[in-house]
């Protein structure tokens, strides 16, 4: 098996290299720009489809997750190429970042990674479809310009080095503002084309318990009101930092000395456990455990405790993680409906190591 990401919708999927087969893909791996569209239909695992099935064999695209800023983004490359263009469907703006510096060694860009990957495999042309990654850029502008014609070329982006578009915003944005005015010419996407409360979609995946048809509160699998919480009662928040992009940047010391990485713990929870600023705590549950310094502070409240995620795995011969990776203590068990990770459904304990 390869893990690969289809350029077009910005998703991570399987294919079986012996005969490829697609019968389901999460709702999380589908953007906006899906060019399955309606063919695709719910399934207790995501969606599937014949066609799904069909556009298999052309799965392989240039794939890197730390480059993917999520379903927004069209298509990110790596610097190698000369230039990088982001595309945000939200606010139909886009934005080039031109090579700075040649390519130090034998580096090179995720796209070449897995062009060569494929190549042996038997699948680079399937691959690659004859394009480089600057080919790949002007395609997924070209493509963008069919919605917003006054979109610059690639070429346009890199002789202007003006390093972003934007479309002038000229009035407030207004939510289903034709829909509003006229609901009868300008029905909404769903079954009914208004605002439904129940779902007919959600109900159809028929997993009830964990995703109700109608808005209700549903409790976590691992939450402070389970009998997890007796052994392990403080929930963890695994959040971004300003020190890095999720792995990226980890160990630089002028980020580290700016925002050192350290456990977030209210003054109440502090105290029960007589912990001081600045004490080295170990934070585990029942998956693993890490050590990490805590810094004790009111801006969290209490029965929560948030570990900067992103942090790079460091871990001893007994498996004590000294890295201070939020992702030693979390589940594999994904979301019921996105399949995303559940990186904010942790309890555990903190004690001053």
């Amino acid at each position: 098996m390869i893990f690969v990401e289809r350029q077009k919708i910005s998703a991570w999927a399987t294919l079986d290299l012996a005969g490829p087969q697609l019968s389901s893909l999460p709702p999380s791996l589908l953007a906006d720009s899906d060019p399955w569209g309606a063919s695709l239909a719910p399934t207790p695992d995501g969606f599937g489809g014949a066609s799904l099935a069909r556009e298999a064999s052309r799965i392989l695209r240039v794939g890197c997750p730390s480059h993917n800023c999520g379903g927004r983004c069209l298509l990110k490359l790596h610097i190698e190429n000369g230039v990088i263009v982001r595309i945000d469907t939200d606010d139909a703006s886009a934005d080039t970042m031109p090579k700075a510096v040649e390519p130090a060694g034998e580096s090179r860009s995720d796209y070449q990674i897995c062009a060569d990957i494929a190549g042996r495999l038997n699948l680079r042309e399937a691959f690659t479809e004859g394009r480089s990654e600057r080919d790949w850029v002007d395609v997924a502008l070209s493509s963008y310009r069919k919605s917003y014609p006054r979109l610059p070329s690639l070429r346009e982006f890199e002789t202007s080095n003006a390093g972003v578009h934007k479309v002038a915003v000229t009035k407030p944005a207004i939510a289903f503002e034709d829909f509003r005015r006229d609901p009868g010419r300008f029905p909404l996407s769903t079954p009914s084309g208004k605002i439904e409360i129940f779902s007919s979609a959600l109900h159809a995946l028929g997993n009830a318990s964990e995703i109700p048809a109608v808005p209700k509160y549903i409790q976590e699998w691992e939450s402070p009101f389970g009998a997890e919480a007796r052994k392990y009662p403080l929930q963890v928040v695994g959040h971004h930092t300003l020190a890095r992009v999720h792995s990226t940047m980890n160990g630089v010391d002028w980020l580290e000395e700016a925002f050192p990485h350290r456990v977030f713990v209210n003054q109440v929870d502090a105290a029960a456990r007589s912990l001081a600023n600045g004490d080295e705590v170990r934070v585990f549950n029942g998956r693993g455990e890490l050590t990490i310094r805590c810094r004790v502070t009111r801006r969290i409240m209490p029965g929560v405790v948030a570990i900067p995620q992103g942090a790079w795995w460091a871990p001893t011969d007994t498996g004590l993680d000294r890295g201070g990776s939020v992702n030693v203590l979390t589940s594999e068990r994904w979301t019921p409906l996105a399949f995303g990770n559940a990186q904010h459904t942790v309890m555990a304990e903190v004690v001053k190591a």
